[in-house]
């Protein structure tokens, strides 16, 4: 069972629940990790700037909670730049 609360502003999709090779579950989410339109700081993140930075970062996909380095939730497992923005895939472990 998740023991984990975080609370999101914005739209996510939940795919499922699973397990990993330890027993824990796994949650899955898919949805926007940034749109593109204005965000809190008045800024838009173009479609063409996280296509020059994905390919590094698919190298170590982790989901960070706050974009906090040592608080990592999870895997992105697949991910996609489109004209609405930054579309991710990922696993949210309760480990």
């Amino acid at each position: 069972m998740i023991q984990k609360k975080i609370y999101l502003n914005t739209s996510l999709e939940t795919k499922g629940m699973s397990k990993d090779s330890e027993g824990n579950d796994i949650l899955k989410i898919a949805g926007y990790a940034n749109a593109s339109t204005k965000d809190r700081g008045n800024e838009i993140i173009t479609p063409d700037a996280w296509r020059k930075g994905l390919e590094n970062y698919k190298k170590n996909s982790v989901l960070l909670f706050t974009h906090d380095m040592s608080k990592p939730i999870g895997t992105v497992t697949a991910i996609k730049v489109t004209e609405d923005g930054l579309y991710v895939e990922a696993n949210v472990s309760s480990a």
